[in-house]
């Protein structure tokens, strides 16, 4: 495995090239297009929380060392539940283009500055100011098709698709890196003592401690494209491809592993009881105990794209290929169905308010009720497959394809 550490001369000739490195301006424009609906949401008490309210994954998850100060420090590993609420009448703020594809989701960093990787022939992580102005790009080895978390030191991890894990500072100069023997599609999963689990497309799941250092590895029969879950008592969930939903200690052995008999691509949610949701590649979302025993599944009828939310009444919200947005309830009954019209491949994110926010393949956020009604639909100007963030100010951050970070806020 090849390490580098905080070589001083790295840093310098890495920390010069940042400076170099052209500035690419943030696109004022107001192009976004929102469409009010009829039915109504009460709002008029509803503030966003406080500055000072710390990042939550929620009581099933085990507190990572993640910077909980961050508004939003990472996009898996927990219950999507964000503690800030997002406009009421949505307006596009600002666009920054990038000038590359964006396929994975931002993350909110504590000052409000927004962290979010790039891809198609070449990458970079991009930090940008809440006022949609350049802060700092940091060039990889590869594609980013994964969301960076952030760690309680502030320090961002994102892997590449050239087998690359990155340890970035929070000034955007290199902390450490190692190379791994598969791509890396997932985001990285932080436990509370930071160590770092992430899984690749060699079939294995990785282990290592904060400074780049592995401590373990586990095998699996199918590639690992989705974020590690760590619940409360330090078990690590995941699901491969070749079918299975695997239970680890934190020392990497196996507790139990559970056949789901169909490929397992994106991330789980617990539950404070400790039911593990997850969904799998037939359409099914499914219930486990955290014995690993199955208390329901329930069928979509097509492909789930993403990991599901989990509202604080147990709701279950999660979206298909066909453009369905599904709420189940905690028994496995479902409750409602809303249509978008365009298939949705990033997960909900549910606001303080209890509205539930959609994005659509076509560049559509739907806001809806907890009951599945629209509450309003707001259009930005190009296809999104990322899930949607929220800064502490009120603003929702999403990424598109053709590389536009967008900042949705009140007119």
């Amino acid at each position: 495995m090849n390490m580098k550490t905080n070589q001083k001369n790295n840093l310098k000739n890495h920390s010069a090239k940042i400076i170099r490195t052209l500035t690419v301006s943030a696109l004022l424009v107001t192009g976004g297009l929102v469409t009010p609906e009829l039915a109504s949401f009460p709002t008029a008490n509803v503030h966003a929380a406080s500055p000072q309210a710390a990042f939550s994954q929620g009581a099933g998850f085990q507190a990572g060392a993640y910077d909980k100060s961050a508004a939003q420090p990472s996009s898996f590993n927990w219950t999507r539940q964000s503690r800030y609420v997002a406009p009421a009448n949505p307006v596009e703020k600002w666009a920054f283009l990038t000038g590359r594809e964006v396929i994975a989701a931002p993350v909110v960093g504590r000052d409000g500055t927004i962290y979010l990787g790039t891809g198609a022939w070449g990458g970079e992580l991009y930090a940008v100011k809440a006022n949609g102005t350049q802060k700092w790009v940091f060039p990889v080895d590869g594609d980013i098709k994964s969301s960076p978390v952030l760690g309680a030191d502030g320090t961002i991890y994102v892997g590449t698709s050239n087998k690359k894990l990155y340890a970035i500072n929070p000034n955007g100069t290199l902390k450490w890196t190692v190379t791994l023997q598969g791509e890396i599609t997932s985001s990285p999963s932080i436990a509370a003592d930071g160590t770092i689990y992430v899984g690749t497309g060699d079939r294995l799941l990785y282990s290592f401690d904060r400074y780049g250092k592995k401590k373990w590895n586990y095998p699996t029969n199918g590639q690992i494209t989705a974020s590690p879950a760590i619940s409360a008592d330090g078990t690590v969930y995941f699901g491969s491809v070749d079918g299975k939903f695997h239970a680890l200690t934190a020392a990497g052995r196996p507790k139990w592993v559970y056949d789901v008999k169909s490929p397992v691509n994106t991330s789980s949610v617990i539950a404070s009881d400790g039911t593990i949701y997850f969904s799998s590649q037939d359409g099914n979302l499914h219930a486990l105990t955290n014995k690993g025993v199955k208390k329901w599944s329930h069928p979509t009828g097509t492909i789930i794209t993403q990991a599901p939310a989990l509202a604080a009444n147990g709701t279950i919200y999660v979206g298909t290929a066909k453009g369905t947005f599904h709420a189940i309830s905690s028994t496995g009954k479902q409750l409602w169905v809303f249509t978008t019209g365009h298939h949705i491949a990033a997960s909900p994110i549910i606001g303080a308010n209890g509205l539930i926010y959609v994005v659509a393949g076509d560049g559509r956020v739907h806001a809806l009720t907890p009951s599945g009604s629209r509450n309003w639909v707001f259009s930005v100007r190009d296809m999104s497959v990322a899930s949607p963030a929220i800064g502490a100010n009120g603003v929702m951050y999403v990424a598109s394809k053709s590389g536009r970070l967008y900042a949705i806020g009140n007119k």
